[in-house]
């Protein structure tokens, strides 16, 4: 999940890595400050609709 995660990260996959991120974070995985850090500036730059949108489907592909 990691490497998933930094390769969207390095191809500026932003919908796609915090779709990962907030994956990895709900399986207990540790992700670097730096990862955080872009996926909050993805996370902030969305329309309100559209992260909620971005969190439910992370949610549903984990549960």
């Amino acid at each position: 999940m990691l490497k998933l995660l930094q390769r969207s990260v390095d191809f500026g996959h932003g919908k796609l890595a915090l779709m990962r991120c907030i994956q990895a974070e709900q399986m207990g995985i540790c992700i670097a400050p730096d990862i955080l850090g872009y996926c909050q500036q993805v996370a902030d730059r969305m329309p309100p609709a559209t992260l909620q949108r971005v969190i439910r489907q992370a949610c549903a592909l984990t549960a």
